[in-house]
């Protein structure tokens, strides 16, 4: 009990050499199981942070027409200012993408770049997730692009 069965090369049960049998064992393990390298170390000075990126379309085929700069720079301070206020930066865009019968559709974008230090990410995500939804009350919309990546900060937090 608690043995492994073993590989009897000699009555013809399996003529597949030891070595093998180890090196595809490794290899399927490993392949269900490969866990990402740790972002390198930051430089003596910065902070680990993660940087969220947000693209807010500005069409709305529910309202036929674009979101206008008032109603953009409303929803941004009465919603993405208390969410995120040790700052943000806004930056527009021109998005393109393909819809299912093939055309091409474009559309003004807002793109919303926020850092927090690395310890806060759930928390800056579920906000940005309220902010997402608020959005959508606002302004319908397909979806909302969101993006994370790991950064190191200087002197914001």
């Amino acid at each position: 009990a608690g043995m492994a069965p073993r590989l009897d090369h000699r009555a013809g049960n399996a003529m597949i050499p030891p070595h093998r049998v180890v090196l595809a064992a490794a290899l399927l393990l490993g392949a269900g199981c490969a866990i990402p390298a740790p972002p390198p170390a930051c430089p003596n000075g910065t902070e680990a942070a993660r940087e969220l990126t947000a693209w807010f379309g500005l069409h709305s085929a529910a309202r036929g027409r674009e979101l206008t700069e008032a109603e953009w720079q409303g929803f941004r301070d009465r919603v993405l200012v208390p969410a995120f206020p040790r700052g943000s930066t806004v930056t527009p865009g021109r998005g393109a993408w393909r819809h299912a019968d093939g055309r091409i559709g474009h559309e003004a974008t807002r793109v919303l770049t926020v850092l927090v230090p690395a310890a806060e990410e759930a928390t800056a995500l579920a906000r940005l997730r309220a902010a997402i939804l608020a959005y959508h009350d606002l302004h319908p919309q397909e979806a909302v692009g969101v993006a994370t990546r790991p950064a190191c900060a200087l002197g914001l937090f």
